[in-house]
């Protein structure tokens, strides 16, 4: 998903912000991972998919049907 791209680093950056990582890296790790995945999943749901789906259906070719050509 172009959402885990887009999501990654701000994230870690806020998180950076705040300490998590000074703390614990590994706590950093699991909550950046987490936080990724689930923001990429509502992303995907909700704003990929469906643009992705409009554009095939505005670009498709129509397909001639064999029945109709005679």
């Amino acid at each position: 998903s172009y959402g885990v791209y887009i999501v990654h680093y701000p994230l870690i950056q806020l998180l950076v912000e705040n300490g998590i990582f000074e703390r614990s890296p590994w706590l950093g790790l699991a909550w950046t991972t987490a936080a990724v995945a689930a923001i990429a999943v509502l992303s995907w749901y909700f704003i990929e998919s469906p643009w992705l789906g409009r554009g095939n259906a505005t670009h498709r070719a129509p397909v001639p049907n064999a029945a109709l050509a005679g």
